[in-house]
């Protein structure tokens, strides 16, 4: 496939994940939150695990599952490789 159909494909695929968004009524904060708070949960830890795992307060955690703050790119690669998950299921 050409270049610009693969680039074409990605534009529409970020425009429908933020219509999604939208549609929903949350941010984008949000819906990382909503992932990481999955994630968590599917593995069976409290908030004060999963923050120890990768060596961050509680309350920054609490923050990323809450909405309020995301994590920096550093801190998603981190959360991806302790939830064993690609980057791109914990963003929307």
């Amino acid at each position: 496939p050409s270049a610009s159909i693969l680039a074409g494909g990605f534009f529409l695929d970020i425009l429908f994940r933020l219509n999604y968004i939208f549609y929903m009524g949350l941010t984008i904060n949000e819906m990382i939150g909503r992932n990481i708070r999955a994630e968590r949960a599917r593995n069976g830890w409290t908030q004060i695990e999963a923050a120890g795992k990768i060596k961050v307060s509680r309350l920054t955690y609490v923050h990323w599952e809450q909405g309020v703050r995301s994590p920096r790119a550093d801190e998603l690669r981190r959360l991806a490789k302790m939830f064993k998950v690609d980057i791109g299921d914990l963003i929307p």
